[in-house]
This record gives C-alpha cells, sequence and structure tokens, in this order.
C-alpha cells in the first residue's frame, strides 16, 4: 500500500473555480489510509491564521476505518520516508484518543465534512472540507499530485 499526501488547507484557501477542477470533495473511502503532510506556507493560511498551528516539519496520519485517527509528528526534520505498512505496524495496536467522522451532505452525498475529536479533550474538533486532487497541478506555489488529499 502506498502512503499519500495529506495537504491541509482550509476550504477558504482553495479557490473555488480551482478546486472544482482538478480536485473534487473527498469521500470518506478516499480518506482511509496513511499519509504524510505536505507543507504548505504560512502566506496561504487565512488571515485569522498567522502561522500554522501544526508546524512540526514531519507529520504522518493514519485514518483508520472503525474511525481511529493516529498521528505522528517530528520536528526538526529531514523526515523519514516511511510506509503505510510501517505506519500501520506502528498504530494498529496502539490506543489513540483522537477519532474522526465523515459526514455527507442530505442534499448531496459526493459532499461532506470530515470532523475530528479527541476523547482527552472533550470540546476539541475540527471542521474539514477534505479535498481529493484528481489530477497534478500547481495552486500559488504549492505542487499537487494526483491522489493528494
Amino acid at each position: 500500500m502506498k502512503i499519500g499526501a495529506l495537504i491541509v488547507l482550509l476550504a477558504c484557501c482553495v479557490p473555488p473555480a480551482v478546486a472544482q477542477e482538478p480536485a473534487r470533495i473527498a469521500l470518506r473511502a478516499d480518506i482511509v489510509g496513511a499519509w504524510v503532510l505536505v507543507p504548505v506556507p504560512d502566506a496561504l493560511q487565512p488571515p485569522t491564521i498567522k502561522k500554522s498551528p501544526w508546524p512540526a516539519a514531519c507529520q504522518y496520519f493514519r485514518y483508520f476505518a472503525d474511525g481511529r485517527l493516529a498521528t505522528l509528528m517530528k520536528h526538526p526534520g529531514p523526515c523519514e520516508k516511511l510506509t503505510a505498512a510501517m505506519l500501520d505496524e506502528a498504530f494498529d495496536e496502539q490506543p489513540t484518543p483522537i477519532k474522526f467522522e465523515y459526514a455527507a451532505s442530505r442534499d448531496d452525498p459526493l459532499k461532506g465534512l470530515l470532523f475530528v475529536t479527541r476523547t482527552d479533550a472533550p470540546k476539541y474538533r475540527e471542521i474539514w472540507e477534505p479535498r481529493l486532487f484528481l489530477e497534478d497541478t500547481q495552486i500559488n506555489g504549492v505542487r499537487y499530485r494526483k491522489g493528494d488529499l
């Protein structure tokens, strides 16, 4: 299994016209798997976020089919090339307080939001509109490859 790239962008950072062509909203089945974060410049963050809230140079994620979300972060780099199998081995039996849910839109089942919560912080919640890139492209100086999330 190949490890994919995860690009963390808030929905406002990808213009709608651009997002409709090289990317589509990711479905739950697209999200489950192993991912490595591709850094996005602070300049692409929304004006209310001056610096990345997740600045670690190396970030790895494993979204499990059962709703668990495991992460591994290292700072500073260099970042090791980890495979999905290596992440599976590291995360498979480890308890994690992080959970994710995917909620499809009632109006359009091909659109949905990803909710991230933590059992150790009951009021913590992240809400993402995940996008899956369908082709290689570059937006605002950031290179995205087909299959990036």
